[in-house]
């Protein structure tokens, strides 16, 4: 038997090896895109189409955390060819920067199959702008809605709340940090998102996390202004008086009890910014009280609607100055029809666009400017407060009881009664002071009964005693105060 020299057998190795390698380039041929172009059109007589795009979009795309957090897009725009084999090919990014992001967007694409774009009755390749929705934006919704494929940790966080809420007593450790993981995500990347970021802060409080639990309410706070601070809300303040559209996510209400949360948890965890944060909650608290800003979502009836209102109110107060027949005298049945019939705050927000188009002069704006100061103080103090607008003097005197106790809400109370409180608001406040008076016994102990608004649960080592306490101070305080009023 004649042995092979050693060249010989590197040769055969070396030769099966290429044999390998090929099998494996042409397997991978038998399944890889082979994208063919030919000539591109701009145009085509019958344009590429894809079924239930939406439906492929929402079940497909898998918005990357990484490129979430860098920037957020509701629906990407692609120029790219669609090829006449219907594969995708050449694509650029119009609206995104995130490389993450691009990674998934051609991903996604390169998955796709279209029916081609037919010119002269045959499949053409065309350049072609694609719209990839990646979020479903939602006005006026009080739950946050995730972007597609991140779904899941806002799904999580919910469980995870629902079953604390339910089994609170036999929450065991591990389900609290499972807990504290599936809300700490979607806190993280969803900051913006009230109930499970307050859940979040409040589970971080009850397992001795105060400074974590501050900082979470600090971020859900600047990330909720911004939905108030829209691209329409900014457009409509700099350029005219109209109103804008609804502001996606935005609701007065869920922005009150975001504000609310924050200060009990930066006065409960001993912040040093507590003050601040408290005066700003009181400020805010204000201003919706001024504005009655609280609804959620207006139909395009409403929103026309109101901007008719302000436009019988320019042509009404114009012409009233042009005559020379608006008082000074607030006291005047004219003024009080006036503020009765249109808005305080819409009439302070159009002083300066009456003011740039020459409709009033720089002494009738200082004019109409103090009356209205002087009618906005009259209201804060519960002058026309009606509907959900009497929860926020609820909200209000909450937070000073959480600093003052029972002494300080009673002083408050007197104060608004001294005004001239709506009958609708005396009632509400009388209602809100008897509740207050019949559990005094249970919220005697004001710092146990902030704990149990702060924290989610009761202390791990807690006694049955102790956690049948926490939330019988829990109980007391909502019925009370509008605590539910603002989560639900």
């Amino acid at each position: 038997m004649k042995l092979l020299t050693h060249n010989q057998i590197s040769y055969m190795k070396t030769t099966k090896l290429i044999i390998a390698l090929f099998a494996v380039l042409l397997s991978f041929s038998s399944w890889a895109k082979i994208h063919d172009k030919g000539t591109v059109y701009k145009t085509a007589d019958i344009a590429p189409n894809f079924n239930n795009l939406g439906k492929y979009y929402e079940k497909h795309v898998k918005y990357p955390k990484a490129g979430w957090k860098e920037e957020r897009v509701g629906a990407a725009n692609l120029q790219a060819v669609i090829c006449r084999d219907g594969s995708v090919t050449d694509v650029t990014f119009v609206n995104v920067t995130s490389e993450p992001l691009k990674k998934e967007l051609l991903r996604l694409v390169d998955n796709m199959t279209w029916f081609p774009a037919y010119k002269n009755n045959k499949p053409v390749s065309v350049e072609y702008n694609i719209i990839v929705k990646l979020w479903e934006i939602r006005a006026g919704s009080y739950t946050f809605n995730a972007p597609y494929g991140l779904e899941y940790v806002t799904r999580d966080a919910r469980k995870w709340m629902k079953r604390l809420k339910k089994n609170n007593a036999d929450a065991s450790a591990d389900d609290v940090e499972t807990a504290l993981d599936a809300l700490g995500e979607s806190a993280d990347l969803f900051p913006e998102d009230a109930p499970s970021t307050i859940a979040y802060a409040r589970l971080l409080t009850a397992t001795g996390r105060g400074a974590e639990a501050v900082e979470a309410m600090d971020r859900c706070q600047s990330a909720y202004y911004k939905y108030y601070w829209s691209r329409d809300s900014v457009l409509a303040l700099l350029q005219d008086h109209t109103i804008p559209l609804n502001r996606a996510y935005w609701d007065g209400r869920v922005e009150t009890g975001i504000t609310a949360f924050r200060a009990m948890q930066h006065h409960m965890n001993g912040s040093a910014k507590a003050d601040s944060v408290y005066d700003y909650a009181m400020r805010l608290i204000d201003k919706r009280i001024i504005d009655h800003d609280i609804a959620s979502l207006k139909s395009a009836d409403q929103v026309h609607y109101a901007n008719r209102h302000i436009e019988l109110m320019t042509n009404s107060i114009v012409s009233e100055w042009s005559r020379g027949r608006i008082p000074v005298d607030r006291n005047a049945p004219s003024w009080q029809q006036t503020i009765r019939f249109y808005n305080v705050a819409t009439l302070s927000h159009s002083i300066g666009y009456w003011n740039r188009k020459g409709l009033l002069d720089n002494a009738q704006v200082s004019q109409l400017t103090s009356l209205i100061e002087q009618e906005q103080n009259e209201i804060v103090n519960g002058k026309m407060a009606k509907g959900e607008v009497k929860n926020l003097f609820g909200v209000k005197a909450m937070l000073i009881w959480m600093r003052e106790g029972n002494e300080g809400v009673k002083r408050y109370l007197a104060e608004v009664r001294q005004g001239t409180p709506s009958k609708e608001l005396l009632k509400y406040l009388d209602r809100l002071e008897k509740n207050l008076d019949s559990n005094a016994t249970v919220m005697a102990d004001r710092h146990g009964v902030m704990q149990s608004l702060v924290c989610l649960l009761p202390p791990q080592d807690a006694d049955d005693a102790a956690r049948k306490e926490f939330y019988n101070r829990r109980r007391a305080a909502e019925k009370v105060f509008p605590i539910a009023w603002m989560m639900k």
